[in-house]
């Protein structure tokens, strides 16, 4: 290392001239980038599971749907239906849209003089307006229009509106969509303020609003809070604007390397920016404080850049490595997103290590030697003066009060259930969370899981005896507890028979079926078309959920698969498929790869501390004080919260992969005063060197992460929180834990 520092020193002009040039190269690929977010892209990538999803919604229309719903009390007033008439008209003439349903495709069915009379709920409010507001309150009764295309009060209409399948739109694309809908609405008379709005479409377009707000508001208010930080705790300029330059060339470079990889910048890569500086300024502190240091020993500028630069370089090398392993475990997450986040994050790592040793050097040579105050102790020498006497005048205490913690912790790991739910992964305030609290009250919820039955011959879906058996599978999926309302074929028919007959159900004569079916023909064939295909060989059933949890979607999708085969008849294939639910599913495989990331991070670095530290007994004593803050984070949460959000455990590979650093720093250091001094004058030597450097990177971590807590956005907003959480954690079990360990000899060098 120290080779390295001179040949950076002997050489400044070239090493500034190759950062301009890889600078101006990410610079760039930058421009190249765009904001998007597919949520399927994210998680499911080329999940064949997801492909046949697809592929099956694409026969009835495209799964991506915005619904939107408006209040109007006279929702069948002849004003009221020109408007919606209107709005209709200009929605389906907009780019990209498929199919838009309305009340105004509500059919209804009723007896008149011995027959039946098909009609349209709104071309009968039109004949006879002053039955209106009965056909209204009729209609939110009907099976098969209540809470799917009106509020079950009535007082709302829901708009479907359905993308074209097989487009290949560009991500950016549904935002811009949603925005054309709403004005839309506006200009047919539809307050915006008034519009509820769910659907994939919906949270794609949320989520790009939060991707916006991330990038432009938090990472600069991150950046200025990170600056004013080390500014007040160093009382100096030159570190401050250092590290602000060595952050951000930092953030360059790897955002032109995340876009190298993927144009496309999602959600999850603005977590990025933020981070890379953090780590960054972090590595430019404890650089910084070192120098100071060996200024205050009486060594020269260049003497202090080569001591200083190798020493604390060595262990920035190692805590670089570390840092970039515990990114490089969120890999192991079989996701797309995990992927490129932990790849992306684990160069962020390497980056800010190689600019810092390298530009940093540079920069303090060309610099004024700062001014050294020897006869000026700081507050921060008095607490790291107490600390250190605390945790070797008492360290079997220290480490009781440490074992009661993790005991406690540890408990509360074990009641953690995880889970996600994507939609209230936005902050309560949010209005789509609010829309969606919305739809669960008025509508049959927002969440959909489809059944598709697979006729046994050609033109099969109109057989009697598979119509009986899936209305009685209906039935049946209609009782699970977390079904809000099914919708089918076998829904119209059984509405169409009691308006007939009289009589509740489908009938069982499968004369009466066919009859049935040849009167729906006849009457209004446009019923059929979302319920059964063009070839009448697949019939669709649609069941909305009450929850919106994805593990919970999934085992739903489970228990009505199981249904299928013990009420439809032999030979028919069915296949329950559920966006949510696919995610749902994902979801096993994900908590398994987050496990195994978690595990590879804290075996990698084990195995990393012991060899960086040159002791197998020292480096595996280490994890002790690394473990705390992931036990800390599962263990507060295990606590406190009925469900765990999957992201959760991104946090802890990020936590031992950042919070291992100050570790490191204390044990190479303790390395070298143990080779000086006797065991507890090491000890205090360790922490007057490495102590401050602890110290201030902790707080400097603390402070520049908690801004992330504004975000509406839960995956964000933890990065303010539940980090910074383990931040302290860690902070305390480095200046107390550790030396309590060195202390009773658990860490000792022999």
């Amino acid at each position: 290392m120290l080779t390295f520092i001179r040949l950076v020193l002997k050489h400044r002009l070239a090493v500034v001239g190759v950062l301009v040039i890889l600078t101006a190269g990410a610079l760039g690929m930058i421009s190249q980038g765009v904001l998007g977010s597919s949520m399927a892209k994210m998680f499911l990538g080329e999940d064949p599971n997801y492909a046949s999803y697809v592929e099956r919604t694409e026969i009835f229309g495209s799964h991506e749907t915005l619904l939107v719903s408006y209040s109007d009390p006279a929702l069948l007033s002849p004003p009221s239906l020109d408007r919606l008439e209107g709005l209709v008209a200009d929605l389906k003439a907009l780019e990209d849209v498929g199919r838009v349903t309305s009340i105004l495709d509500a059919t209804r069915f009723a007896q008149a003089d011995g027959a039946v009379e098909i009609d349209r709920y709104a071309d009968l409010a039109r004949e006879d307006p002053a039955r209106a507001q009965a056909l209204q309150a009729e209609l939110a009764q009907d099976p098969s229009a209540g809470g799917f295309l009106v509020s079950r009060d009535g007082q709302h209409g829901l708009v479907t509106i359905a993308l074209k399948p097989g487009l290949d739109r560009p991500a950016e694309r549904g935002p811009q969509f949603v925005a054309e809908v709403v004005q839309s609405f506006e200009a047919h008379g539809y307050p915006a303020s008034e519009l509820r709005k769910a659907g994939i479409l919906a949270a794609l377009g949320e989520m790009m609003v939060l991707t916006r707000d991330n990038l432009t508001r938090l990472f600069p208010l991150v950046s200025v809070l990170s600056c004013l930080t080390v500014w007040i705790l160093l009382r100096n300029l030159f570190p401050m604007v250092i590290a602000l330059g060595v952050s951000i060339l930092a953030v360059i470079w790897t955002m032109g390397f995340a876009i190298s990889l993927d144009r496309e910048v999602s959600i999850f890569l603005t977590l990025v920016p933020p981070v890379v500086m953090i780590v960054a300024i972090a590595d430019s502190v404890h650089l910084w404080s070192a120098y100071l240091l060996e200024l205050g020993r009486g060594h020269d500028k260049l003497e202090a850049l080569e001591i200083s630069g190798s020493e604390v370089g060595r262990a920035c090398v190692l805590t670089s490595v570390t840092t970039l392993f515990g990114f490089l475990s969120i890999c192991l997450v079989p996701a797309p997103a995990y992927k490129q986040l932990g790849l992306t994050l684990g160069f962020g790592a390497g980056v800010a290590l190689l600019i810092t040793v390298t530009l940093m050097p540079v920069v303090l040579a060309w610099l004024p030697t700062p001014r050294i105050r020897e006869d000026r102790r700081s507050p921060m020498d008095d607490i790291l003066g107490r600390i250190s006497r605390t945790s070797t005048g008492h360290p079997w205490k220290v480490i009781g009060v440490f074992t009661l913690v993790t005991l406690i912790l540890g408990f509360g790991a074990s009641q953690a259930h995880i889970d996600a739910d994507i939609v209230n992964r936005v902050h309560p305030d949010n209005q789509l969370r609010k829309d969606g609290v919305f739809f669960e009250e008025h509508y049959a919820g927002s969440n959909w899981m489809e059944v598709y039955v697979d006729a046994p011959e050609e033109e099969g879906a109109f057989d009697p005896e598979l119509l009986s058996s899936l209305y009685a599978y209906q039935q049946a999926l209609g009782r699970d507890s977390q079904v809000d309302g099914v919708l089918s074929l076998t829904t119209v028919l059984a509405d169409l028979n009691e308006a007939l007959t009289g009589r509740a159900g489908m009938p069982e004569d499968p004369d009466a079926v066919t009859q049935l079916l040849f009167l729906l023909e006849m009457g209004d064939e446009d019923v059929l078309t979302h319920l059964v295909d063009e070839d009448r060989d697949t019939l669709r059933v649609m069941a909305r959920l009450t929850t919106t949890a994805l593990r919970e979607t999934h085992e739903a999708v489970n228990r009505a698969q199981v249904l299928t085969r013990q009420f439809l008849p032999e030979g028919v294939q069915a296949e329950t498929l559920s966006l949510t639910g696919l995610y749902g599913d994902f979801m096993d495989e994900m908590v398994e790869g987050q496990r195994t990331g978690v595990l590879f991070a804290v075996g990698t670095i084990a195995l990393l501390m012991m060899i960086g530290l040159r002791s197998i007994p020292v480096g595996l004593w280490s994890m002790v004080p690394n473990l705390l803050p992931l036990l800390a984070v599962l263990g507060i949460l295990g606590l406190i919260e009925d469900m765990v959000d999957s992201d959760t455990m991104v946090i802890m590979m990020m936590a031992i992969g950042i919070g291992v650093d100050d570790t490191i720093h204390f044990l190479m250091r303790f390395r070298i005063e143990s080779q000086r001094h006797p065991l507890r004058e090491a000890i205090h030597a360790t922490m007057n060197y490495a102590g401050r450097g602890i110290l201030l990177t902790s707080i400097i971590l603390v402070i520049s992460f908690a801004p992330m807590a504004l975000s509406d956005y839960f995956s964000v907003w933890i990065m303010g929180t539940y980090l910074p959480l383990a931040f302290v954690v860690a902070l305390a079990a480095d200046v107390y834990l550790v030396p309590a360990l060195a202390t009773v000899g658990l860490l000792r060098y022999r």
